[in-house]
């Protein structure tokens, strides 16, 4: 079962069955864009936005003869079923959609057996060149630098009044006689009383 679509059923004695399909080779959506604007990008998925309708050529791989195509436009709940104008051949089919208002849409392809599959399509303003729009970056502005600020010198510390830095005390006047006759200096001895001219008797 290397081709085609195919269809696996389990019937009970009593009738009653199940089946599932699937496929050999699962159709694949490569390219969505509006027929008369070709994109340079082959793996584009984008329309522009508008309320009317749009031919639109859906590029891609395994698109067999007998799919039905469904367009769910941005915001929408429900897809609904689009018309096929040109089944090209497997690899390409020209349908027609209103593609809605800017956002996500839907493109979805159920193949004759039942298999679906889907791909997610922006609808958006083009460019003047003709690509996409893309959305403008963010610039996030460059902090100022703070200049450094200088470190204020530390002021010497003033002494304490009283200490012992300072010069010496001076002392009540005379003091100082007193000490130097304490001390036994022979220069400063005070005179002996005695009567005038005395000698020794």
């Amino acid at each position: 079962m290397t081709h085609g679509e195919h269809r696996f059923r389990v019937v009970n004695r009593d009738g009653q069955f199940a089946d599932i399909s699937f496929s050999a080779q699962p159709p694949k959506i490569i390219a969505v864009y509006p027929s008369d604007t070709p994109p340079s990008d082959p793996h584009s998925k984008t329309l522009p936005p508008g309320g009317s309708s749009l031919s639109v050529v859906v590029k891609g791989e395994h698109l067999r003869q007998g799919s039905r195509f469904a367009w769910q436009p941005p915001g929408a709940t429900e897809p609904v079923d689009i018309t096929i104008a040109n089944h090209k051949d497997e690899t390409e089919v020209n349908v027609s959609l209103v593609p809605g208002k800017s956002g996500t849409g839907i493109l979805t392809i159920m193949t004759p057996s039942g298999y679906v599959t889907n791909a997610n399509v922006t609808v958006e303003e083009p460019r003047k060149d003709g690509q996409a729009a893309t959305p403008a970056l963010t610039r996030t502005p460059t902090p100022t630098p703070t200049p450094p600020v200088s470190p204020v010198p530390a002021e010497p510390a003033t002494p304490a009044s009283g200490s012992g830095t300072g010069a010496p005390s001076q002392g009540p006047p005379g003091s100082g006689d007193r000490r130097n006759a304490q001390s036994g200096d022979p220069g400063s001895a005070a005179p002996s009383s005695g009567s005038p001219g005395g000698g020794t008797s």
